[in-house]
């Protein structure tokens, strides 16, 4: 007798689940890649209809009398004031989030004396010990580099030591046209992962579930193909003891019919084979 495990009804049950295993795991997999695109590009598009939005608000022209002082102060305060009122008034219209001590709108204008460093101009809010960090150095990334020559962009997710963002520039212009700055809106996202894992769990629960339930045919099938070939199987056995009475029942009209019809004329055909020798 065939043991469980080499049956060709196992093999097909091992298969279907095999199937069903894989086809989960990739789409887990596809589906956790897409959502964090899918949530990463809405959040960038939200972000850079902000500050298009309010960009053309600013009055570029006062980025010129703002300079950080070496005891941490700032000269142009007016100037800065009037800029900061506008980032507020965009940030509370809004809605734009952020944790204390970070500034979810801010003014960057390219670092004369470092060429590829934007600096610090204008914020919402201070830092976590209080100061304007007016003027920190800031290294420009490729969103930066296409703001600068006129079109705003997000940046998609990136990571620096305070976690994961997005964040979206537009150029801020002067009176002439001449582009003297960017606007920035930035968002932490360290809660992106999670909810793609999230939603994923559950796109993959749905695709398992629809796997099962493709699965169960392909079960009762094997059990349909596989239940024809015992009885033939047995017929052999019975027909290799001796017995030659033993018939298989032909209840099938396809090849497995066939293969019982075949099993009950092996008595005759021994018979006939038999008798021509004598």
């Amino acid at each position: 007798m065939l043991r469980f495990g080499c049956s060709l009804r196992s093999q097909f049950i091992a298969a279907a689940i095999v199937l069903v295993g894989i086809s989960a795991t990739v789409g887990y997999a596809a589906s956790y890649v897409r959502t964090q695109r899918v949530l990463a590009a809405s959040l960038g598009r939200e972000l850079l209809g902000i500050v298009n939005s309010t960009a053309p608000r600013l009055n570029g022209d006062v980025l010129s009398f703002i300079t950080p002082l070496p005891d941490g102060g700032l000269r142009g305060r007016e100037e800065f004031e009037e800029a900061r009122a506008v980032l507020l008034q965009a940030t509370q219209a809004n809605g734009l989030e952020h944790a204390p001590g970070q500034s979810p709108l801010s003014i960057l204008r390219p670092a004369e004396d470092t060429p590829g460093e934007l600096e610090f101009v204008v914020m919402t809010d201070p830092d976590a010990t209080g100061k304007l960090y007016a003027g920190n150095r800031y290294p420009a990334m490729e969103h930066h580099l296409r703001a600068l020559s006129g079109h705003g962009m997000a940046s998609g997710v990136y990571s620096d030591a305070a976690g994961l963002w997005i964040s979206a520039v537009a150029p801020v212009r002067s009176s002439n046209g001449k582009i003297v700055g960017l606007l920035q809106a930035d968002r932490p996202v360290n809660f992106l992962h999670q909810q793609a894992r999230t939603e994923a769990q559950w796109l993959a629960l749905a695709a398992l579930s629809t796997l099962v339930a493709g699965a169960l045919p392909a079960v009762l099938l094997a059990r349909s193909l596989t239940r024809p070939v015992h009885e033939p199987m047995r017929a052999t056995q019975q027909l290799a003891a001796g017995n030659l009475n033993h018939a298989v029942k032909v209840d099938r009209c396809d090849e497995l019919g066939a293969l019982s019809a075949a099993v009950n004329d092996m008595p005759c055909s021994s018979a006939r084979r038999v008798a021509s020798c004598w």
